[in-house]
């Protein structure tokens, strides 16, 4: 169980990380654009469309990641004050629970 929450919490971090590196690609190939756009080829009209289409995928994987991302944090803000929330109960307890006095022990 232990490694598949690991597997989970990992997910949005790898998707993260391939969202920024194709949105990179994406954002390169609309920068270039309007260089090969200056020579009026349809190679370069349809690179335009293609890098666009690139870039509002890639948006939306990393819209999709952030979603995971945040969920995750979210399940484990809740899970860390779960457990603040149990040990502040345990020392509650502990306080109020009568001190016992030291028992005289004889050994013959």
């Amino acid at each position: 169980m232990e490694l598949e929450a690991l597997f989970l919490g990992l997910e949005p971090l790898a998707a993260a990380v391939v969202g920024v590196g194709s949105f990179a690609l994406g954002a390169g190939a609309i920068a270039l654009t309007p260089i090969l756009k200056a020579t009026n080829s349809p190679a370069a009209e349809s690179m335009q469309e293609t890098a666009r289409s690139a870039a509002k995928a890639t948006l939306m994987l990393t819209f999709e990641a952030l979603d995971k991302a945040q969920s995750f944090l979210a399940e484990a803000s809740e899970s860390y004050q779960d457990l603040v929330a149990e040990a502040r109960e345990e020392m509650k307890v502990a306080k109020t629970e009568p001190e016992q006095e030291p028992q005289n022990v004889e050994i013959t």
